[in-house]
């Protein structure tokens, strides 16, 4: 699996609705070599203000701009973009083309995918969580009212344009976010990557385009597993590493932290869930949970409300029976998919865990 090299800047990903390209160059370039009379941007309201110049040559009927955040990422809210959709006379033949991050992906592509039962779509990502991990895969998940990324397919793009002009517009939270989601990507392949990030970690979060290598290495090892295992059946898996525990510490801070950030908490969870189950020895979790830290956001956890993070994890979705099922770890390079018993025991580590290293 480790034979392929993102060096190019250009690749393409394997897939069985038909091969797409990922292409690094620019978006203004690309835009204006589109069929305007027969495209559709779908732009986050955000990045539209910011980068305004870059759409001037599509006429107004030809571009939607919605607000897209975790609240918009739902099913009610995906008729309204349909219904506008359906309003500006989109056809057949026509192609949407998203600008913007993950959570406007989902939506664009649930939207292109259900329309004329499937029209084309490109993805411009304009977060580092969408450049180094969303915009390949397939997936499309959205929320249904209460209850999260309930509902969804795999749908993938024609071709996605990785702009890394874009980073430079972010907080240094998003980027931190970005880096979280990297990391567990570089666990899973014990990557030369894993350290680096943390060595380079200051720099990275300040001169934002240094990070490059470092997208193009996580799209390198998530492509690698894709391609043998698109949906979601077997290895791949095992990239759910820190998600499990990360999802519910999202839902418990009401998204006060981000997915990135949340989910190195989760790694760090997964790590200790690990060595009480002595699958990971003590010195390594302490010399991972030790790198990990620094990319730990600042959030005060002594106010932290442990129940309903708990309850949000026993009513995960890929939960079976009385057993939680989450990504374990022996080392970087060995994770293992496991179930635990929900039990007084998972309930106690998991308090121990933040009252011995989160607090």
């Amino acid at each position: 699996m480790g034979d392929f090299q993102l060096s190019n800047e250009c690749f393409e990903v394997k897939s069985t609705f038909g091969n797409y390209l990922v292409d690094f160059s620019s978006h203004k370039e690309f835009l204006d070599n589109t069929d305007h009379a027969k495209t559709i941007l779908v732009i986050d309201k955000t990045i539209y203000k910011s980068f305004q110049s870059s759409f001037t040559s599509f006429l107004e009927k030809n571009i939607l701009v919605i607000d897209s955040s975790e609240k918009s990422k739902s099913f009610e809210y995906s008729t309204t973009i349909l219904n506008e959709l359906l309003k500006k006379k989109i056809k057949k033949d026509y192609t949407l083309i998203a600008i913007g991050g993950g959570t406007l992906q989902d939506l664009t592509a649930f939207a292109a995918s259900i329309i004329y039962r499937g029209i084309e779509w490109n993805f411009i990502p304009t977060t580092l969580l969408a450049q180094c991990d969303s915009c390949i895969g397939s997936k499309t998940s959205i929320n249904f009212r209460s209850y999260k990324n309930v509902l969804g397919n795999f749908y993938p793009p024609k071709k996605v344009i990785i702009d890394i002009k874009f980073l430079e517009s972010l907080p240094s939270v998003e980027i931190k976010s970005g880096i979280g989601e990297m990391t567990h990507y570089f666990y899973f392949e014990d990557s030369i990557f894993l350290k680096e990030i943390f060595a380079n970690y200051d720099e990275l979060v300040t001169k934002k385009q240094s990070i490059l290598p470092f997208i193009k290495e996580s799209l390198r090892i998530k492509k690698n597993v894709i391609e043998i295992d698109e949906f979601d059946t077997g290895i791949r898996n095992n990239f759910q590493f820190g998600h499990t525990f990360g999802h519910a510490i999202e839902t418990a801070t009401n998204y006060q932290i981000n997915h990135g950030q949340a989910v190195t908490i989760g790694m760090g969870i997964s790590m200790y869930i690990s060595m009480k189950e002595k699958l990971m020895s003590k010195s390594d979790f302490l010399l991972n949970h030790q790198l990990i830290s620094k990319n730990f956001p600042e959030f005060n956890f002594n106010s932290f409300d442990f129940n309903s993070f708990y309850d949000a994890l026993i009513k995960d979705k890929k939960n079976i029976e009385n057993y939680v099922v989450c990504i374990l770890i022996e080392k970087p390079g060995l994770l293992k998919k496991s179930m635990i018993e929900i039990n007084s025991n998972l309930k106690g580590n998991l308090q121990k865990y933040f009252e011995e290293y989160q607090s």
